[in-house]
């Protein structure tokens, strides 16, 4: 599941292979938000492997269903709307995710590549969209599903509709999405503000938000009062390398800072899902805290230093390639603190570091916990 080609350097340290087209002071983010991807879809990976969209249900309720009716129909009849809720919202996530995937995966090599119009286009679906309903699923999963179900009109639901004609409300999910996030861990992320992520999502007017240019790239020509075609003009068919670059700039502020308030929101709804020890989410969420601050070049030396020391006592992988465990030597804790990838001991593939670290036999005891009372 590695996303570049790679190159081996003589000293050993694998680094990922970056397409030549992309300025090298960008490198670093870029293999940054690969990072951030790679965890997504690894939670994707397991999901499918493992099945996790699935909830085992039990209850003398069940008797009652006949052969030929469906499960969700039924219980919502029976007025067990908080337990359709937990049934489908895993299923829910993991589509919502691989929607978000796909696109983000794309714009990330558009980027690497120089497409940058094309890059801005293909990620305003999964952050103007997507992300949206992902917090609403974190928040408020009842609602949200119940308005699936049974809302006569989508629009009760769209979030194009919502954002053009009650933006309070969009704020207000947001604002409790961040509440959540700054709050499941003892260190304070501190960066989770409702207010700059609406303005960088959603607010026209703003200067330094996305959504203007996510306009521009997606029409010819745009009517909206702030950033309006002017005559004689069609947006960004007449651009020079100067403007592109302004862009590119703009891109590579804005998408890590979106990129990792989605893995955060993703995971928190993966863990609870789960419901992962509070113990391997403390770990993960610290290596993630880790590896945001190098992809910054802004290091946490002493953190780091830290789990250098400790984390091969705690964790291990489990190689794409081979499917084999191996554990992390002191050796491999040095790679995977200061490169994207480490080499599996066993088969020498250069396995990626974007992981939700957890053993196999764990998650199989998760999953097999994964079951609803109906009565």
């Amino acid at each position: 599941m590695s996303l570049c080609s790679l190159k081996e350097r003589k000293d050993r340290v694998v680094q990922p292979y970056i397409n030549e087209n992309l300025p090298e002071k960008y490198h670093k983010k870029q293999i940054l938000m690969y990072y951030q991807f790679d965890i997504l879809a690894d939670m994707l990976f397991k999901a499918n492997e493992y099945n996790l969209a699935e909830n085992r249900l039990r209850g003398e309720i069940l008797k009652e269903v006949k052969a030929d009716e469906d499960i969700i129909e039924f219980l919502m009849n029976k007025q067990k709307d908080s337990e359709v809720a937990k049934i489908l919202k895993p299923h829910l996530f993991f589509s919502i995710l691989a929607d978000f995937t796909d696109f983000i995966l794309e714009s990330l090599r558009c980027i690497e590549k120089g497409k940058v119009i094309v890059s801005f286009s293909l990620s305003r679906k999964p952050l103007q969209d997507n992300l949206f309903y992902l917090c609403w699923l974190l928040t408020k999963p009842e609602d949200l599903i119940s308005k699936l179900l049974k809302a006569e009109d989508s629009s009760i639901y769209d979030i194009s509709k919502i954002r053009r004609n009650n933006k309070d409300e969009v704020k207000k999910v947001l604002k409790e999405a961040c509440n959540i996030l700054s709050t499941q861990h003892e260190i304070n992320p501190g960066h989770y503000k409702p207010e700059i992520l609406y303005d960088l999502i959603y607010e026209k007017s703003s200067p330094s938000g996305m959504s203007s240019i996510w306009d521009q790239s997606v029409h010819l020509v745009t009517s909206n009062r702030n950033y309006k075609t002017k005559p004689g003009n069609i947006n960004f068919l007449f651009s020079n390398e100067e403007n592109l670059s302004e862009f590119m700039e703009t891109y590579f502020q804005k998408m890590p800072i979106l990129l990792d308030f989605c893995l955060e929101l993703c995971v928190n709804l993966y863990e609870d899902i789960l419901n992962i020890p509070r113990s391997l989410r403390d770990i993960n969420f610290l290596i993630r805290t880790i590896k945001r601050h190098e992809g910054f070049n802004m290091p946490i030396l002493p953190l780091r230093d830290f789990f250098e020391e400790k984390l091969p006592d705690h964790v291990s992988f489990v190689c794409d390639n081979c499917s084999r465990e191996f554990s992390m030597t002191d050796e491999i804790a040095y790679e995977y603190f200061r490169d994207p990838l480490v080499t599996c001991s066993h088969c020498g593939f250069f396995e990626r570091t974007g992981k939700y670290l957890i053993g196999n036999e764990q998650l199989e005891e998760l999953k097999s916990k994964l079951i609803i009372d109906l009565d």
